[in-house]
């Protein structure tokens, strides 16, 4: 079958921003596929920001199914009507965990249709350690079954694909990253969010991303009060700008370790930033920082770069090629490490090398139309309308170096 014959499904947790970073690439995937000729159907799970994102995604309208206790458990009865009522030729789920993974591996069955899985990060060691029983539980009585049973696994870069061979997965595996829009970073946009004066402004660090435990954020605060201590009296003055949503109530510990360490002048939560605000803060900011202990493949570093800003973040980013390519410099965990790191772009002059190398990679690698692209291809091939695409990895052959 072709492609734009077929009617191709997306199942994913969420719609809105409630999904994070999969907020803009499932959604981005989905209108790529769209535009090129397959008639793509979204479904999410509703959330308290559903019906505000919802103009997101057009001209897809997601169809939108309700949950029943928890969120977090992704109890979703009408799942399965939507998903026999919907005449999906394949299906493509968004993130794992979940009980809709069982709807998912039960309508495969039943319908003997094919079913790609992204797992999106879940699979590396630290997300299978964070709520280590809830999963241990989760994969014992549905989400193996539906691992093992998939016709194709999605990673987004070579470590992920590492990833789901240690946990034992033997289904081909497609490496596709993450992209942005080409051009996002010359589009005119106001450099003072929310009414600063740019006579006033400081010079900003930002991090930008979900406020959770797996940022990263109680290490970068506790390297910003080492960052405050060697600038004594520094010249030009300089902010940390933590952006975001708050993920579980992880913001209030911040804002707590922020006042202990003495920190509230040179330390701003701005919040949720979105389209117009989103751009300002990237434009205006000097350096982007993401510590993180766990990611897929942050949007945001990509977004960062092709603003032409310097990056920091650790090796669980998978953008290992950024290293070697000056793109971005290597942090750890460790407080002192950031701290250094950090004053090493603020003094020595580092950024424009390392922003400028940034914007070329991204736009080198990493657009939608790309991604777009390739993942048509695996739908095509996976429906039978062409060979195997040369970015699949069969189980018997080697993944490539995640190094």
């Amino acid at each position: 079958m072709r492609i734009s014959s077929a009617k191709i499904g997306y199942v994913t947790r969420s719609t809105s921003r409630n999904a994070g970073g999969l907020f803009t690439s499932v959604r981005e995937t989905a209108k790529e596929i769209n535009n090129k000729a397959a008639e793509v159907v979204v479904v999410g799970l509703n959330d308290p920001h559903t019906s505000s994102d919802r103009d997101a995604w057009l001209p897809l309208q997601p169809v939108i199914v309700d949950t029943v206790g928890p969120r977090i458990m992704g109890v979703a009865p009408g799942l399965t009507a939507v998903l026999e009522e919907s005449s999906i030729d394949l299906l493509h789920q968004h993130g794992i965990w979940q009980l809709f993974s069982a709807t998912v591996e039960r309508w495969s069955k039943k319908n003997r249709k094919p079913v790609v899985i992204s797992p999106r990060g879940m699979l590396d060691s630290w997300a299978i350690g964070h709520s280590k029983f809830r999963k241990r539980l989760a994969a014992y009585l549905y989400e193996n079954t539906n691992l093992h049973s998939c016709a194709c696994l999605h990673a987004l870069n070579a470590s992920e694909a590492h990833s789901f061979r240690q946990y034992g997965l033997k289904a081909p595996i497609a490496i596709i990253p993450n992209g942005i829009h080409a051009g996002i970073g010359t589009k005119p946009v106001d450099h003072g969010p929310r009414g600063e004066s740019l006579e006033d402004k400081p010079m900003d660090v930002l991090f930008l991303g979900r406020i959770h435990e797996k940022k990263g954020l109680v290490p970068l605060l506790r390297a910003w009060q080492l960052v405050n201590t060697a600038k004594l009296t520094p010249e030009p003055a300089w902010r940390l700008t933590i952006a975001g949503w708050d993920d579980g109530g992880h913001l209030s510990t911040l804002q707590k370790l922020s006042e202990r360490l003495g920190l509230r002048d040179s330390v701003r939560f701005y919040g949720p930033a979105f389209d117009r605000a989103k751009d300002a803060l990237y434009a205006s900011a000097s350096i982007f920082v993401l510590p993180s202990y766990s990611e897929g493949l942050p949007v945001s570093v990509l977004e960062a770069w092709a603003y032409g800003k310097p990056v920091l973040m650790t090796r669980e980013c998978n953008l290992q090629e950024a290293f070697s390519r000056r793109a971005a410099m290597e942090i750890s965990h460790n407080p002192e490490d950031i701290a250094t790191k950090l004053l090493m772009f603020m003094d020595q002059g580092l950024s424009n090398e390392y922003g400028d190398n940034g914007k070329a990679l991204v736009e080198e690698s990493y657009t939608w139309n790309s991604v777009g692209s390739k993942t048509a291809e695996l739908y095509e091939w996976l429906l039978g309308g062409q060979p195997c695409p040369d970015f699949v990895y069969m189980p018997h052959e080697s993944l490539p170096d995640a190094n």
